[in-house]
């Protein structure tokens, strides 16, 4: 075969077989428009692409998300997905994109999370997080626990690790380990930056007060590292502190979150769409339910356009052996994680579960039977990283 097929401008109105591409800034849209000809020759219907939306710079794998309402530039942006869309279009084969309801980076390159460490509570992106502004403990009432130190906070202190900086794009701000934090509105002197940021200079008694002073008066709390699993007043991804949960359950948050892939399927770049981590969310029927519903909307755009009117919805779960998809769920299957896990058995050799087990049994000093291993590995993670 030659690859394209003239008379195939449509994708197919089902998924036949997806190939998985990892974009990032080294292998971008326009360098998947590039293989479209080739994966068309191997009978794939539809590229299942990793996140599009904007991550943090230099990200990997797209699932830090700093903005969910734009196609990332590292990747070619919009414009490169539309070349990719009709490139597609034009060998018969459609796009799905993986979409991060859950969670964002919990980076100050993200706009909402900056704006909530700078006004706390009172920032309208608070609604957005997942965070517990009532703690019990009397010293995170109000603020967000950073766990973001190497050491404790007054080693951290007394060795220069926090400053106060001032520069003309972003005015003052604390910077720790080269990440520079907002500052809440407070009196310090527009005139006279450098004075200002000498009188908290670390390096001296009297300047460590006066930053830790204005540290106190912050939306946020730094912290040592290893206080991040009993102290943490706010969700992760799971023990992960650069990522925080998203309240996808709310209805403005949800539409903010979602206004981008919806759009790009009512206008048929998109023809299907990969839930990442449905587990994470609150509601996850709910919201399935809901979001079927939003791509049903763009039915009658679609149908001019001589595209499948169906939405095409999967999520990212793991089931157990004895599990089944909830019934309920409107998601049309799982992404194959246990299906792998079948096909990965088939490489094993039944003969070789007795040597191996007792292997490792040798190896590592544990009689307990596999299965009880596991158990206490979750319930020491459980323990240990989840308190």
């Amino acid at each position: 075969m030659n690859g394209a097929n003239p008379s195939a401008t449509r994708a197919p109105l089902r998924p036949r077989a997806t190939a998985r591409l990892q974009l990032h800034a080294g292998y971008t849209l326009d360098d998947a428009r590039a293989q479209v000809a080739y994966l068309a020759d191997l009978g794939i219907s539809h590229l299942y692409l990793s996140p599009i939306t904007r991550a943090r710079a230099g990200s990997t794998h797209g699932y830090d998300v700093i903005d969910h309402g734009q196609v990332s530039p590292e990747l070619g942006g919009e414009a490169a997905l539309r070349r990719l869309a009709d490139e597609a279009r034009a060998h018969g084969m459609g796009l799905i994109a993986d979409i991060v309801p859950n969670h964002m980076a919990a980076d100050v390159s993200n706009p909402w999370w900056a704006d909530v460490l700078r006004y706390g509570e009172r920032s309208p992106h608070s609604r957005c997080f997942d965070i517990d502004w009532r703690a019990p403990d009397p010293a995170l009432r109000g603020k967000v626990l950073l766990p973001v130190l190497p050491d404790p906070y007054g080693e951290c202190l007394d060795a220069g690790a926090i400053v106060l900086a001032h520069d003309r794009a972003q005015g003052y701000t604390i910077v720790v380990g080269g990440q520079r934090y907002p500052l809440a509105e407070a009196p310090l002197p527009v005139q006279s930056p450098a004075r200002t940021c000498a009188a908290h200079a670390p390096d001296t008694m009297p300047g460590r007060r006066r930053l830790h002073q204005l540290l106190e008066r912050q939306h946020y709390r730094l912290a040592w590292w290893r206080t991040a699993p009993d102290q943490i007043n706010w969700r992760r991804f799971f023990e992960i502190h650069e990522l925080v949960g998203v309240r996808v359950e709310d209805d403005v948050v949800f539409d903010a979150v979602h206004a981008l892939p919806l759009r790009l399927y009512r206008e048929g770049l998109l023809d299907g769409l990969r839930i990442d981590h449905i587990d994470g969310l609150a509601a996850p029927g709910a919201y399935l339910r809901r979001l079927r519903a939003a791509l049903a909307q763009a039915a009658p755009a679609r149908a001019r356009a001589g595209l499948a009117t169906e939405p095409y919805l999967v999520v990212e779960k793991i089931l157990a052996d004895d599990e089944r998809i909830d019934p309920r769920w409107a998601a049309d299957g799982t992404t194959g994680y246990d299906f792998m896990d079948q096909v990965g058995a088939l490489l094993h050799a039944p003969a070789a579960r007795e040597p191996l087990a007792q292997f490792w049994q040798a190896l590592s000093g544990d009689t307990r039977t596999p299965s009880a291993q596991l158990r206490g590995a979750r319930e020491l993670m459980l323990a240990r990283h989840f308190a």
